[in-house]
């Protein structure tokens, strides 16, 4: 090949790879949301302490660092999650971040700790933006799947609990975009990315998080071996895999050593006994009902005493997002059924792959026996796996994005659209701020008996949520019939309707969680705990 053919290629791959215009401004907008969804904190107005439920870990393991004790951590604190060898919780130590944050700003270290976990929650919407840019093509859709992962329940009651924890949020979007592009030019660069990757992972991170990570990564990698007919993925992720765990061996050793400090220990119950571990959860089929919207049984640890939950409302089905999402999603399972349901129809089919993931995710919360078989992979240790959901985030991510940029009309219909493109996202703002706004003049709970009787269970359900998933799926549906029967301008501007709509609930969902009354208390921050 001669010097001009492979100075031609490489501009070639510059240029495939450089950011448009589109997905500057994308990475703009994703930064303004978590800017403004924590302006409390950049305005100095209040701390966010994390969600009532659990505090924010970070602040007490923070103050044990800063206690001046030489920067050393109590090895027992009753204070610390209900008297817990604060040894025993593989995801606050060590951390990072604690370091930079006390080099940072010694005199107020809440302060920075904050902006840290603003920057972090940027960074994870950017790498899933980067990871479903590589899946689909720039624009709103594109943008849209990033916000329902930066802006989801999942992310923002992790980023309440702990740093290390929310992490592993901005390593899978990563380890994915490094197995997808894995070829025999980018092999060795493809493998360096991962086994650093994987191995601040192993390292620092929640290990029962960088379990699932690893196991999404690893089936992925798996999957595209298949497809491309070549060892290559699946080897290439197993031999980073081998090396960050080499090189995070000391940590998973002594963490090893004290397992059975990590089991839970309640008198009369035998938590080894798998019956009786789920019966104590107490999480039930009927969890699915938070993805239509996640304030459905209540924001608050008293409001799970009225569904029996002997946990908290942290260990549930945490995929909200939008209440559109769910109906989106059942849209595109009905018009791409062949491409979704079979993962072996085509090497380019990556639709298949992520559904099935989420598909089995759901199913260890939904499906008792297999949560049982989590259960026993995890060698019979009490963890709660509705927590296996860190794993279905993305393909979740995706697969909105997928069934959005199925709506968007052809490009030459899309062009200078200036106008219906402005007047559709103002239209879908509005309309969620208006779903929003009725929602809220209906509060208390209602008994799902009243409703139906099909279960045995009855959880009471917030007559708020209830308002806000129909008065949701009315307006998709009319969305939908509009999107497949109208001409190409109102499709265009239908299209950037729901796309505003279903970003506006995000980020009003969001901005509940964050800055709701039950997530700050502006007197006394750490009051009763």
């Amino acid at each position: 090949m001669t010097e001009h053919a492979i100075t031609s290629t490489a501009r070639t791959h510059v240029k495939a790879y450089w950011p448009s215009a589109q997905d500057w401004i994308a990475v703009v907008i994703l930064a303004c949301l978590a800017l403004w969804l924590f302006r409390g904190h950049v305005f100095g107005d209040s701390l966010w302490i994390g969600n009532s439920d659990r505090l924010n870990s970070d602040l007490k393991i923070l103050r044990h660092y800063l206690s001046g004790h030489g920067g050393a951590i109590s090895a027992w604190n009753e204070n610390e999650m209900m008297g817990y060898d604060s040894f025993a919780l593989p995801y606050t130590f060590p951390n990072p971040l604690v370091y930079l944050i006390s080099w940072l700003s010694p005199a107020n270290p809440y302060v920075a700790m904050g902006f840290a976990n603003i920057a972090m929650m940027f960074l994870a919407g950017l790498a899933a933006y980067c990871f479903l840019r590589a899946l689909v093509p720039p624009g709103i859709a594109s943008l849209t799947g990033a916000i329902c992962y930066e802006l989801s329940s999942l992310t923002l009651l992790k980023l309440s609990q702990n740093s290390m924890s929310f992490a592993v949020f901005i390593v899978i979007p990563l380890i994915m975009l490094a197995i997808r592009h894995i070829r025999r030019d980018t092999a060795a660069l493809c493998f360096l990315a991962l086994a650093i990757l994987l191995a601040c992972m192993m390292n620092f991170m929640f290990l029962q998080k960088a379990a699932y990570a690893v196991m999404l990564a690893g089936a992925y990698g798996a999957w595209r071996s298949y497809n491309e007919k070549s060892w290559q993925p699946l080897l290439i992720f197993g031999l980073a895999l081998l090396v960050a765990t080499g090189f995070a061996f000391p940590r998973l050793f002594n963490i090893s050593l004290a397992l059975g400090e990590y089991k839970r220990a309640i008198a009369g119950l035998d938590l080894k006994d798998f019956e009786v571990l789920y019966s104590f959860q107490n999480i039930h089929p009927y969890e699915i009902l938070r993805w239509l919207d996640n304030s459905i049984f209540g924001l608050t640890p008293s409001d799970s005493h009225a569904i029996g939950n002997n946990i908290n409302l942290t260990e549930g089905f945490l995929l909200y997002t939008s209440s559109i999402v769910p109906f989106l999603l059942l849209t595109g399972l009905v018009r791409d059924r062949f491409a979704w349901l079979n993962p072996f129809r085509s090497s380019k089919n990556e639709a298949s792959f992520f559904f099935w993931i989420l598909v089995i995710c759901i199913s260890v919360i939904l499906v008792k026996p297999v949560a049982h078989l989590m259960f026993l992979l995890f060698m019979r240790l009490d963890f709660t796996h509705a927590r296996i959901l860190i794993a279905a985030l993305l393909p979740l991510s995706l697969l909105v994005a997928l069934s959005l940029n199925r709506f968007l009309p052809s490009p030459d219909a899309a062009r200078g659209a200036l106008g219906r493109d402005t007047a559709g996202l103002a239209v879908g703002i509005g309309i969620a701020l208006l779903i929003e706004a009725v929602a809220l003049q209906f509060t208390g709970t209602i008994s799902f008996a009243q409703l139906s009787h099909i279960l045995t269970q009855a959880p009471y359900l917030r007559t708020e949520a209830l308002v806000r998933i129909l008065l949701s799926a009315a307006v998709f549906l009319f969305f939908l019939r509009t999107a497949l029967t109208g001409n190409s301008r109102l499709r265009q501007g239908t299209y950037m309707a729901l796309c505003a709509l279903l970003a506006g609930q995000c980020l009003l969902a969001a901005n509940r969680q964050v800055n709701g009354p039950e997530a700050i208390n502006f007197a006394q921050p750490f009051h009763w705990g």
